[in-house]
């Protein structure tokens, strides 16, 4: 069903008065359309009638207080992502709140109280609401919000789980988390038999791998080296890889949407080992990315989410970041030297079934595994559709294209990619399956 229809079919529910079967049809629609604003401010419309259906008690852990709570959330995420009518319902829902005795303010929730689940009062003093804050501005609560591992937590619920939906306020505080710090740990998102599944396979193929790697070229090697005793294999495309519930469970998919969008691919899917005695990586980001000549927090162009198959900790090597480092500072070499400054940097812990969501401009590193064990995640890369990596992965180029000067290679690049692998194809007799047509409609 698209989403026009089941906004048409949902606005229905709610003029025949069923708030209750709005509210349920609407979380449905942002389950699956979470990138969509409108009906972002639909959910909080039909949230907020519905807390005015029950008895309220004057406990702001009622479910009437907690629903209305949520429609704030919901609306204003949908403000900040684009949708201005969100704007009034974001105020009225506000001074609701207010009358009710729910929050000591009239005005939009501050960063604090957006971070918070529903969870009861939020003390705010001295902070500006989220929502009028600058990408620039937001940048200057690094320090408080990312402070340490807990703070960048996103855990669902067991209903959360088993329905695979994020209440709005958890969907706020991953919006704001990625703004911020450009860092969420996601909690117990993977079934656990799935993983199983691919760590098995993936010990056949290290084995492989490694008996392969003696035997032919570099150029040719699906493996790569991230430094000492530190390796990147890249996963065939079959099962248990392809298994949906790995590359797109439910409430992955839902932040991914949250903040890419839904024209979105796997631009890097790949195994990391990271064997006793390996060593600091330097500090980086990935790719280099665009500069969008704003301060503060661009758009992201991508997120990276790194897969644990063993449990990781500080011990054996577990991902390190630095907070914040996908924001662009005045001075661009300001996080280029980050071991002689005094910055916020994290290294968190993670269990199997949870993962590390991160920013493509973040910069992190491998860390050393001084245990006596190896360190193995997956690592896969979420990028807008347009987006392209030449650097980590070049196209294949003609013949003529290396006798060209550095201007002409750099503008041709891109057409003579697709005429030289025209031209292969041609030679060897197939017909390419890839048109516009085919990749119009997909979606995530």
């Amino acid at each position: 069903m698209a989403a026009p229809q089941g906004v048409k079919i949902t606005g229905l529910c709610f003029e025949a008065g069923n708030a209750d079967q709005a509210a349920c049809t609407f979380t449905a629609a942002v389950a699956q359309w979470t990138h969509e604003p409108e009906l972002l401010n639909n959910l909080a419309t039909s949230l907020a009638a519905l807390s005015q259906e029950v008895a309220f008690d004057g406990d702001p852990q009622s479910f009437g207080a907690r629903a209305l709570c949520e429609a704030q959330a919901a609306a204003e995420l949908a403000l900040v992502m684009g949708h201005a009518p969100a704007g009034a319902l974001v105020q009225a829902i506000v001074e609701l709140r207010h009358q009710m005795q729910l929050t000591t303010s009239e005005v939009p929730s501050t960063v604090a109280e957006a971070l918070s689940l529903c969870e009861g009062r939020v003390d705010t003093d001295g902070q500006v609401p989220w929502v009028q804050e600058t990408g620039e501005s937001l940048s200057l609560h690094t320090d408080v919000v990312c402070r340490d591992a807990k703070s960048l937590e996103l855990a669902a619920s067991e209903r959360e789980r088993r329905l695979g939906y994020w209440r709005p306020s958890q969907l706020r505080r991953a919006f704001l988390l990625r703004r911020i710090c450009g860092l969420l740990l996601v909690q117990d998102v993977f079934d656990i038999q799935v993983l199983a599944n691919v760590s098995s396979a993936l010990q056949h193929i290290s084995q492989l791998e490694t008996e392969r790697s003696h035997r032919v070229a570099e150029s040719s090697r699906v493996e790569a080296s991230r430094g000492h005793k530190r390796r990147e294999v890249k996963v065939p495309l079959q099962h248990p890889f392809t298994h949906q519930d790995l590359l797109s469970p439910p409430l992955l998919r839902s932040l991914v949407q949250l903040l890419l969008g839904n024209r979105i691919e796997l631009d890097t899917f790949s195994f990391i080992e990271s064997r006793p005695g390996s060593t600091d990586q330097p500090w980086h980001f990935d790719v280099p990315l665009p500069d969008f000549g704003l301060k503060g927090v661009a758009p992201s162009v991508g997120l990276v989410s790194v897969v644990p198959l063993v449990n990781v900790m500080p011990t054996n090597g577990a991902t390190e970041f630095l907070p914040g480092s996908h924001c662009q500072a005045a001075d661009r070499r300001f996080w280029m030297d980050a071991e002689t400054k005094s910055v916020l940097r994290l290294q968190p812990s993670l269990t199997v079934g949870s993962l590390a969501l991160f920013d493509l401009g973040l910069r992190h590193r491998g860390a050393a595994n001084s245990g006596d064990s190896s360190r193995t995640i997956l690592y896969m890369s979420y990028v807008h559709e347009w987006f392209r990596d030449a650097i980590n992965f070049p196209e294949p180029q003609s013949s003529a294209w290396h006798s060209w000067t550095p201007t002409t290679k750099r503008l041709l690049s891109r057409l003579d990619s697709r005429r030289y692998l025209q031209e292969l194809e041609t030679r060897l007799g197939v017909v390419s399956q890839s048109t516009g047509e085919g990749r119009r409609d997909l979606e995530l």
